[in-house]
């Protein structure tokens, strides 16, 4: 005999499995680029992507018809980043992959508006460490080819230190160039280990004056720089949970670097990669978009494909342009090894649709009051569970609780609610 449970005016949609989506990621259009095992990390600007070849010394050039044009850098090489006037940054190193150690990187630079490449060999401030590679680069800030000029957020293995490199008119202002001891965002990985230093993969860039710090295995975190040159953590975007689990998947949030902001009306919002396993799946990589004023995962994308793993070197790489209050556009590049499993790719995230790709409709709708889940409509059976997966109530059709995130399965059909 079906329950009748109680009446509510507000009606929020159910998903088979616990992610609820509250937006909308819409693939518009996607080119393969072959086997990216040389091509590590790619960064999009001017309307264009720029992928690292480290094998044949080059920067590929891709636009959604192929491959466009080619750059002159160097072999060996495999961070690149873009500046906010579209200046393309990438590493010159010359020589065998992973020898670029040290107190110095050469960089090159090739301007937005096209022209001769800047040469110039940064110098790290010495703060008593061996620094060790540095193969992904996080987005730059400001212009670096102009005399007001931009930063260059750099990040080396084994060392504890952010370090901040003022660039102008093509060259580093070292008077002005700083380190600063970041290692309480190396804290809590998920492989339950805690580390005091940045990996090979990892990434810095500044978000709304303050630095972001993406490492593989900690995640996104961001930190702000006191007047007293000291680095506090402000927030931790994706450690907790370390993992989310259904019945049939475990997605991690960390264990992929790549990220990126973006802000659309009065919101902002968080791109970062995630890694997902399953009992049908080994693997897959993809990505979610976070909306930062309650931290609530509002979509997210998978790989389109089945045991597609963002590799080598476990990165992939965002850049979002906002359209409307409504829209931005997502250009993302997805490395992976093997002919044709690497693409580049052009998203739509749309906040005014409400159809979303395996959400429906349930016949008894869940709504969140303050301090409780009410449902309305007819079902033989509804669980509450909290966000750890235990189970609070059942076939409850008024449930009290506190503050939180809840998934609430009524007829086999889950939909996640805030409780304020």
């Amino acid at each position: 005999m079906k329950k009748q449970l109680l009446l509510s005016a507000v009606a929020l949609f159910s998903v088979v499995g616990v992610s609820a989506q509250l937006a909308t990621i819409t693939q518009e259009w996607k080119t393969p680029v072959g086997d990216a095992t040389n091509m590590r990390q790619g960064t999009y600007a001017n309307g264009k992507f720029y992928i690292q070849n480290k094998n044949d010394g080059t920067v590929d050039v891709w636009t959604k018809d192929g491959k466009e044009s080619t750059l002159t850098s160097t072999q060996g090489s495999m961070g690149i980043c873009v500046d906010d006037a579209g200046n393309i940054i990438v590493q010159n190193e010359s020589g065998t992959f992973g020898t670029q150690t040290g107190d110095s990187r050469p960089i090159r630079i090739y301007p937005a508006a096209g022209g001769e490449a800047v040469d110039i060999t940064l110098i790290l401030p010495s703060m008593g460490v061996t620094c060790g590679r540095s193969d992904f680069f996080g987005k730059a800030s400001g212009n670096v080819l102009s005399e007001e000029g931009g930063t260059f957020y750099l990040l080396c293995a084994n060392s504890p230190y952010v370090y901040i490199l003022p660039i102008k008119n093509g060259a580093q202002d070292v008077d002005n160039m700083n380190a600063v001891d970041v290692s309480v965002a190396f804290e809590n990985s998920n492989d339950g280990t805690l580390k005091g230093t940045a990996s090979t993969q990892t990434i810095a860039y500044e978000y709304d004056g303050d630095i972001i710090i993406h490492e593989r295995k900690c995640g996104v975190k961001r930190m702000h720089i006191g007047e007293d040159g000291n680095a506090t953590k402000v927030k931790d975007y994706t450690i907790v949970p370390l993992k989310e689990e259904t019945e049939s998947m475990t997605c991690f949030p960390t264990d992929m670097v790549g990220s990126c902001f973006f802000t659309i009306g009065d919101e902002d919002y968080l791109v970062y990669s995630q890694r997902y396993y399953s009992t049908e799946v080994a693997y897959e990589s993809g990505f979610a978009v976070l909306r930062l004023s309650d931290e609530e995962k509002v979509a997210e994308m998978k790989s389109q494909g089945t045991n597609i793993l963002a590799n080598p070197a476990f990165g992939q790489w965002f850049a979002a342009v906002p359209v409307s209050d409504t829209q931005a556009e997502i250009y993302h590049y997805f490395p992976a090894a093997g002919a044709n499993n690497a693409f580049i790719s052009k998203y739509i995230f749309d906040l005014a649709s409400s159809s979303v790709e395996g959400v429906e409709t349930t016949t008894a709708k869940v709504v969140a009051n303050h301090g409780e889940i009410n449902v309305i409509g007819n079902a033989n059976s509804v669980e509450v569970y909290n966000v750890g997966g235990i189970l609070i109530s059942k076939d409850e059709m008024n449930v009290k609780c506190n503050a939180g995130i809840y998934l609430v399965k009524v007829d086999g059909k889950v939909s996640k609610v805030i409780v304020r």
